[in-house]
């Protein structure tokens, strides 16, 4: 997974343990999108939400993040 997710991951969850090697390093590459008034869906054994014009709000939401380069 990409370090900026494993980073958090093992920060929060398994007190820095734990390890990620890989080549995206960018924040850029984790987005969080607000649910909180769309309906879940159960799906199998998991839930899972429909999120209308999702694509369109992260480009929005794009604008405002500062730039980075990949490393």
């Amino acid at each position: 997974m990409p370090t900026v997710v494993g980073d958090f991951t093992s920060r929060h969850v398994y007190n820095s343990e734990i390890l990620t090697v890989h080549s995206i390093h960018a924040p850029t590459c984790c987005r969080f999108v607000d649910v909180s008034n769309v309906k879940e869906i159960k799906k199998g054994v998991s839930w899972t939400v429909r999120v209308p014009d999702t694509h369109r709000f992260i480009v929005r939401a794009d604008a405002y993040l500062p730039r980075t380069r990949e490393k």
